[in-house]
């Protein structure tokens, strides 16, 4: 006897080397990005060339991206800015921030400030708007 069996394909599990499996895990492309371009810069000789407008231009448009962000926060400071480092020293920040790992942002304390006493209301708060010279209304015409 033939017995027609639908065919259903089979279930499929999440394999780790699949693209996409362990997404969480893998740096963004934002990341990836960055990390190019920081290799780049390496590749050159650190000579603060490897992207239009310089590495600190960069590094400003990078932050933008919460991943790249958290790199750049587990990297060393870099207080006066990439270009005002030595290129010994630019090459030893980028060793450092390509082997960082991604931090979480510092929470910035700040001491709540009191509020301002109010005070008489300044004469400049009384003064009308200046008066439209188009309008007809406030210059005294009339309408034709």
């Amino acid at each position: 006897m033939n017995r027609v069996v639908s065919q259903r394909p089979p279930v499929r599990r999440a394999n780790p080397a699949r693209p996409g499996a362990a997404a969480s895990s893998r740096p963004s492309e934002a990341v990836l990005r960055f990390r190019k371009v920081l290799e780049l810069e390496q590749r050159r000789g650190a000579d603060d060339g490897a992207v239009i407008g310089g590495i600190d231009r960069f590094l400003a448009n990078a932050r933008a991206d919460k991943g790249v962000e958290a790199v750049l926060n587990g990297a060393p400071p870099l207080p006066k800015g990439y270009h005002a480092l030595s290129i010994a020293q630019r090459q030893a920040w980028i060793r450092g921030a390509l082997a960082a790992k991604p931090k979480a942002p510092e929470k910035k304390t700040t001491k709540a400030t009191p509020k301002p006493v109010a005070t008489a209301p300044s004469v400049l708060a009384k003064v009308p708007p200046p008066a439209d010279p188009l309008d007809w209304r406030s210059n005294g015409m009339t309408p034709r």
